[in-house]
């Protein structure tokens, strides 16, 4: 997550990540919000926007 990770709980976060993925034509599966959690976990130290991607 970026440094704005205190403005969204993990539910509303998988909410808007997934109406991205579904938006302008996609069809990808919800995120869910365990998934939001492990990953927020994992970059809990980080106080930057991130530079690389993990799926």
């Amino acid at each position: 997550m970026t440094p704005f990770r205190s403005l969204l709980s993990d539910k509303e976060a998988d909410a808007v990540l997934t109406y991205v993925r579904n938006s302008f034509g996609n069809d990808a599966k919800p995120v869910s919000p365990a998934k939001v959690k492990r990953v927020s976990d994992e970059v809990k130290a980080q106080t930057s926007f991130s530079t690389w991607i993990k799926s």
